[in-house]
């Protein structure tokens, strides 16, 4: 249906649509921004409702969206990638891929494997989500792009407010309810934090803040030109300039939430994009417009300039452009990036048809090369994970299809507030390109619906029409099939791997489930590690070893599985193995050290120096250690810090550790020994001047205090001290000592700067109590120095 049609029709008819739309829209962002499994089978329904509205509604032929069938394809390839494939269809497609699967699941009930993806649960969501959109994509073609544009606006413009208000209220759970399980991404109040709102991802966030911005300026174009062109009913004219100026203020909104989202991708792309989106808003336009009552003010024309230059000053200042700035940072840019370059080597495993979508998770720790704690659930970067899941031949014809569909669309587009909104879409694909944003529904439903209205139709002579009876068909099959999937995957999702396998791993799970899980995630680290569990418990010490072994292998980090496996190995009589296993496991410690590992090693190696042979070659790894030790037993400790001094003396973590031990032992002398070599491997580490300055004061000579307020006196000068405020703290503390006059005065300046910084409420409260503790002697230093009145 053309759109004049569509702006034509009565109002009755429009509510269940617009309804139906904003649900699809907005839905999944209010809803965690769409990551829980539950949500998908909701949003197939969803669409289907939306599809049906539309051909009960009208009869008439509908609009055909231009290569719609892109992803139709994408859900086909997907769709593949889950059912039952023959054996020797696998070894063609995937020889790679079964090798692996060959070496890691031999002897269990998994193998052989009959599927391209190893976590069909997630694929199978994957699926009914393309489905889906591929559906939106296709209703949202038969609405007004004006419509469309407005749910999507709405729907940011209420996630940033929810955001700004959480902010406010000092919220530090989603809703004041749901606390986001993703720990590392400092989601709350702290300054420098990123906004918290309905998103679990403030990088999903802020690919939506991104869009929106775009598309609500796009409509307030359009609703100023309208209105500027509106000659007759002087109420209409205001009417639409008094929702410009809404719209402007809904930017304005969109802007600083996106700012406080802190996404370096998000930011990047905004500011490659803004200057294309302004002139093209600019280009072309009337020179002159009519003006309304009122209108031609320069104070309202230049109202929603200020307060986007004054909003985005404020969140500016909660530390964006410092995120920004790490951008320059070379060794940021490449562990950023890392991921996403390790992660193509899994395309030699299934170069043809792909790994599947939704199984990088289980195959990364394969080619990772830096494992760690961190474990990755997506590949942030989604031209490289199309290639990755779906194979570099679609991966990359998928690409290009898209970008040449986005240069017809742009060169199709009629007026400068639909190229405008084309822009938003260039500049989530450009924040794609280092983000998985696109990979929940809180972001690509607003993509594909704004996709889908603002396309080009497709133009072909002699194409067949889509009649409502046809569509109505596909689209129930369609509905049947994502729903199907969508529902039937949800115990086998990634989402609801967590709690299995903390059942599993708490032996609380009923009998034969460890075989369950196998079949539903065959190369999960956790299954195996309970499967290893078992084995051991029942005597089976070989296949316990061989279970252990594959579950460190693609659990790099697994401390349980690197142990056990080490166990297995004494048992056996390969104490070789038993070693290895046991320095692999302490190479990826990390902090805190788990008690159980350190009673472990205490109990194997009870001499100190024996333990030192066996410690780890990474510094963190060594340190976290070493820092365990000194608290159960600093003998081990002090060994293992005096093997690392002999084999890596650039290492400052020895010498920190030994200064330690020596203040503990009430050997200031020592430690002051010690923090001076630290000092000079690290002059601008504010801690290495702290731990030299506590051994100076540890001695309580007037003279060594006097040294150690003139050290930090000369630190406070070093331009790249990496924490002044320490500093500024140890120093007022050695003036306190001190408590001359001068000394008094001279804490009071100290500690005028040190308040005047913005700080943790813990840390202003020391702060404060510092100086109350000074202007206190300085006011029993002014009472000692009063002359005594004479009787």
């Amino acid at each position: 249906m053309s759109e004049p049609a569509q702006q034509g029709e009565r109002a009755s008819k429009l509510p269940w649509s617009r309804a139906l739309l904003l649900i699809a829209v907005a839905g999944p962002a209010l809803c965690l921004g769409g990551v829980k499994p539950c949500v998908i089978p909701s949003f197939c329904v969803v669409v289907f409702a939306l599809l049906l509205r539309r051909c009960l509604r009208d009869r008439a032929a509908l609009r055909v969206p231009a290569w719609w069938w892109l992803g139709a394809a994408a859900a086909g390839l997907t769709f593949l990638q889950w059912m039952p494939l023959p054996p020797a269809l696998l070894d063609a497609l995937a020889p790679g891929l079964r090798s692996t699967l060959g070496e890691l699941l031999a002897g269990t009930r998994a193998w052989p494997w009959s599927r391209l993806s190893v976590q069909p649960g997630q694929t199978a969501l994957e699926c009914a989500r393309l489905l889906a959109l591929t559906g939106l994509f296709v209703a949202a073609a038969q609405l007004s792009w004006r419509l469309v544009a407005t749910q999507v606006a709405v729907a940011s413009s209420a996630v940033a407010l929810i955001g700004l208000v959480q902010k406010l209220a000092g919220a530090e759970a989603i809703y004041g309810v749901y606390r986001p399980r993703q720990d590392f991404f400092a989601l709350g109040q702290g300054r420098g934090t990123p906004l918290l709102t309905s998103f679990v991802n403030p990088n999903h966030q802020s690919a939506l803040f991104l869009l929106g911005v775009f598309v609500t300026a796009a409509l307030a174009m359009d609703l100023r030109r309208r209105a500027s062109r509106s000659r007759g009913d002087r109420h209409e004219r205001e009417r639409l300039a008094d929702r410009a100026y809404l719209a402007w203020g809904a930017v304005v909104v969109q802007a600083t939430a996106l700012v406080l989202s802190m996404s370096r991708a998000a930011l990047v792309a905004a500011l490659i994009v803004a200057p294309l989106a302004a002139w093209l808003g600019t280009r072309g336009g009337p020179r002159r417009a009519v003006a309304g009552p009122g209108e031609g003010r320069w104070a309202r024309r230049l109202l929603p300039g200020i307060g986007v230059a004054v909003l985005l000053a404020i969140a500016a200042s909660e530390g964006a452009w410092a995120q920004l700035s790490t951008l320059g940072d070379r060794q940021a840019f490449i562990d950023k990036f890392r991921v996403a370059y390790e992660g193509a080597g899994l395309i030699p495993m299934s170069p043809a048809l792909g790994v599947g979508r939704g199984a990088f998770v289980d195959l990364f720790p394969l080619v990772d090369s830096q494992p760690g704690v961190v474990q990755f659930t997506h590949l942030e970067s989604t031209p490289v994970a199309a290639m990755v899941e779906w194979g570099p031949v679609f991966g990359l014809g998928l690409i290009v299809a898209l970008a040449l569909w986005w240069l017809a669309s742009m060169r199709a587009a009629e007026g400068a507030a639909r190229r405008v909104a084309l822009c938003g879409l260039l500049a989530v694909a450009i924040q794609a390109g280092a983000d998985f944003c696109l990979d929940y529904l809180g972001v690509a439903a607003p993509v594909v619906a704004i996709a889908g209205t603002l396309g080009l139709a497709r133009a072909r002579a002699g194409a067949r029409e889509w009649t409502p009876r046809a569509v109505l068909v596909v689209a129930g099959l369609g509905a049947i099939v994502g729903v199907a999937m969508s529902v039937t995957a949800i115990p086998k999702s990634w989402s609801a791997r967590h709690d299995r396998d903390l059942a599993l791993l708490a032996g609380d799970a009923p009998a034969g489930a460890t075989s369950t899980a196998l079949l539903d995630t065959p190369l999960d680290p956790f299954v195996h590690l309970v499967m290893a569990r078992e084995l051991a418990a029942a005597g089976e010490w070989s296949a316990a070893a061989e279970r252990a072994e594959v579950a460190a292998r693609l659990r790099p980090a697994a401390l349980d599985a690197r142990l056990l496996a080490a166990v297995a190995a004494a048992k056996l009589g390969r104490p070789l193995d038993a070693i290895e296993h046991l320095r692999g496991g302490l190479e990826h410690l990390r902090e805190p050290a788990p008690p159980e590992l350190i009673d472990f090693l205490l109990e194997r190696f009870p001499e100190p120096g024996s333990l030192a042979a066996f410690a780890p070659e990474d510094a963190g790894a060594w340190a976290s250690l070493a820092q365990a030790l000194r608290e159960r037993s600093p003998a081990h400790a002090r060994a293992l810090a005096q093997a690392r001094v002999r084999t890596h003396p650039e290492d400052p973590e020895p010498l920190r550790l030994q200064a330690q031990l020596a203040l503990a032992a009430k050997n200031p002398g020592l430690a002051l020994h010690h923090a001076r070599f630290l000092v000079s491997l690290r002059p601008d580490e504010a801690l290495a001047h702290k731990l030299r300055a506590d051994a100076r004061y540890a001695l309580r000579d007037p003279e060594q205090t006097r040294a150690a307020v003139a050290e930090l006196e000369q630190a406070r000068d070093r331009s790249r001290m990496d924490d002044l405020a320490v500093i500024d703290e140890m120093l007022v503390l050695g003036l306190l000592r001190l408590g001359d006059r001068e000394s008094l005065e001279r804490a009071e300046l100290v500690l005028d700067e040190l308040l005047a910084r913005r700080a943790e409420p813990q840390a202003r409260r020391r702060r404060e109590a510092l100086a109350d503790r000074v202007a206190e002697a300085l006011v029993g230093h002014d009472m000692r120095e009063q002359p005594r009145a004479d009787p």
